[in-house]
């Protein structure tokens, strides 16, 4: 059987730490580690969010596979990028092999940066790296639990407390994760990506979440590209994402600022939830009391002419009737911005739908709630080629219906083309949606969230609780594994 990444990259580094050890004993790493400022507390910046998520974003220059991903990279400059940029966090490469990394690189960008967490990223085994991670200036460190048993594992947490840094500990199974809970890690760093054959399956989070701890922090890391990427692992449950390759290259995106203007309504969602439903047309107490207990994440009220309209004060006794938890949205076409502030204000609604006619960006200012873009597949702007752009705190709505016709129309729309925008926004896909089709659209699309409204309806236009459970269990019940199979950025086959 061919000799695994970690099985060649070990015995390297074990060697250059014995020669570091020969250079300078423990106790005057320990001695230089005491002399630095107190530690920064990691875990409580990755619980200050942006975008409804904290970023780790990682300095290396080169990785083991892919070769060099930025020759020229300024440990220094990319730093202050990253604070300037709303990064909470700095992770640093110190593995001088196959990452082209330092120490040295720690050391400059603690000069560099003074109020965010740095942490130092290495294949870390014996108690006097953890010293000298501090002494560089690091804050945290990583630990890999594939290549720890338990006591050693659970020695270098200890070291790293004793100096007031917690590590993160990073997992790539279930049986590794059960070992990081029972050994009491705080921040567990769930891997994508597996260091023995290099396969990436970004859905690993989604199967591991549940084996971990409410109170500890979970880390997604590897595999992460795009907002829609980032928003997913929110959805499954991560408060922080690592991020490297998608920042270091010199052609990187704008991702992490595109990061920090994920949408209002994604960062309202409560953590853990993917993909997010919305029931929509309700107007009765009885119909949307009937999606709450269905398991509806969104409430839609349709608040513009429809044969679904109800008025403000139908739409305030639905918000009155529902739990507070509920997410109310109330839905509009092209009504002027003044009108759906005054008539949300009026219902109590927590979010507002608007449409835009032709693909007119200007409707979405001024709009005082956390706000969803409807946009007809007609419009131009529908095939723009970065849309991700388009629409910064906004949450765009792939809507299948004709032009001049927003939603309840049963007709299904171009599958492809929602995917394209998949790849890069979180996306609500909607149009002709039910509970025998939605499992094929979820793995198309691979969408952040789906929207029905004549598919939980009965033969009299009427909402059906029994359709509403049957399309959130069809939804809740999609394959998991066609559907991480389909989408390249739910299942990337990478090196590192």
């Amino acid at each position: 059987m061919p000799e695994s990444f970690l099985e060649r990259i070990v015995p390297a580094t074990r060697a250059r730490l014995a020669a570091r050890m020969a250079e300078r004993d423990s106790d005057a790493v320990r001695a230089e580690a005491a002399r630095q400022p107190p530690a920064l507390d990691f875990a409580a910046a990755l619980r200050a969010m942006i975008g409804g998520i904290s970023v780790i974003a990682e300095i290396k220059r080169t990785s083991p596979s892919k070769g060099v991903l930025n020759a020229a990279l300024d440990p220094r400059a990319l730093a202050r990028h990253y604070v300037d940029n709303g990064a909470t966090a700095i992770s640093v490469l110190t593995e001088e092999d196959h990452f082209q990394g330092s120490l040295a690189d720690l050391t400059a960008v603690r000069q560099t940066v003074q109020n965010k967490p740095i942490l130092r990223k290495d294949f870390i085994t014996d108690p006097y790296q953890v010293i000298e991670a501090r002494a560089a200036g690091a804050d945290s460190y990583l630990l890999i639990v594939a290549l720890l048993d338990d006591p050693t594992l659970g020695a270098l947490i200890a070291e790293g407390r004793a100096l007031g840094m917690e590590p993160l500990v990073e997992v790539h199974d279930a049986e590794e994760a059960q070992r990081a809970v029972r050994i009491g890690a705080r921040i567990i760093g769930v891997n994508a990506r597996d260091l023995r054959t290099f396969t990436v399956d970004t859905t690993l989070l989604q199967t591991l979440r549940p084996r971990i701890p409410a109170d500890v922090i979970v880390v997604a890391e590897s595999g992460l590209f795009t907002p829609a990427d980032v928003a997913r692992m929110r959805g499954y449950g991560a408060h922080a994402v690592l991020l490297g390759e998608a920042l270091v290259r010199p052609d990187r995106p704008y991702l992490l600022e595109q990061i920090a203007y994920l949408p209002r309504v994604v960062q309202a969602m409560p953590r853990g939830r993917w993909p997010v439903v919305k029931l929509c047309g309700m107007r009765t107490p009885a119909d949307a009391l009937a999606a709450y207990d269905a398991g509806a994440d969104l409430i839609g009220l349709v608040m513009t002419p429809s044969k679904r309209q109800i008025t403000p004060e139908q739409a305030r006794a639905i918000v009155a009737a529902l739990p507070p938890d509920a997410l109310t949205v109330g839905v509009f076409a092209d009504e002027p911005v003044e009108q759906v502030n005054a008539l949300t204000a009026a219902a109590g609604v927590r979010a507002v739908q608007v449409a835009l006619p032709g693909g007119d960006r200007s409707r979405m200012h001024g709009l005082k709630l956390p706000t969803i873009l409807a946009l007809s597949s007609a419009a131009p702007i529908y095939r723009e080629p970065r849309p991700r752009l388009l629409f910064p705190g906004r949450l765009a709505m792939i809507e299948a219906a004709p032009p001049g016709v927003w939603g309840g129309t049963g007709q299904t729309g171009d599958w492809a083309i929602a995917a394209t925008w998949a790849k890069d926004l979180p996306i609500i896909l909607a149009g002709g949606l039910n509970a025998a089709n939605i499992a094929d659209a979820i793995r198309t699309v691979q969408p952040w969230g789906v929207d029905v409204s004549s598919g939980i309806e009965g033969p009299d236009g009427s909402k059906d609780p029994a359709r509403m459970r049957a399309f959130i269990q069809a939804v809740r019940a999609a394959d998991k594994t066609s559907e991480h199979e389909s989408h390249e950025a739910a299942r990337r086959i990478t090196k590192i």
